[in-house]
């Protein structure tokens, strides 16, 4: 979290105020602001919260290998990409890649389970 409410305070991400959260969250928002101790707007502890809960979906997907055959024959791609996604509104997402990448980086492939 304070590395979010870090990149909040520089600028280097903005604080989606375009979408708080509902009203019905304002007291929780506060409280867990409070619990936390961390500055952070009300929309990016929800982004934060997001993220979170996003990341443990896309690692149990992964572990237990919830992608049936019929889905995305590349795990480790969809991995990656929700991974991205997630980051992003959080000025966490990994640097754009140069125009020539040169060869591909990959994580060693995950065994199949059946």
């Amino acid at each position: 979290m304070r590395l979010v409410a870090d990149a909040e305070a520089a600028g280097s991400v903005a604080a989606h105020g375009d979408r708080p959260p509902p009203d019905s969250l304002r007291a929780d928002v506060e409280r867990v602001r409070a619990d936390v101790g961390v500055p952070v707007s009300d929309a990016m502890l929800v982004a934060a919260v997001l993220a979170w809960v996003g990341l443990f979906g896309a690692v149990s997907f992964e572990v237990f290998g919830q992608y049936g055959p019929a889905t995305f024959t590349e795990p480790v791609q969809v991995f990656d990409a929700l991974v991205d996604l997630l980051a992003h509104p959080l000025g966490l997402g990994r640097p754009a890649e140069p125009v020539n990448p040169g060869p591909p980086r990959g994580r060693a492939p995950t065994r199949r389970r059946r």
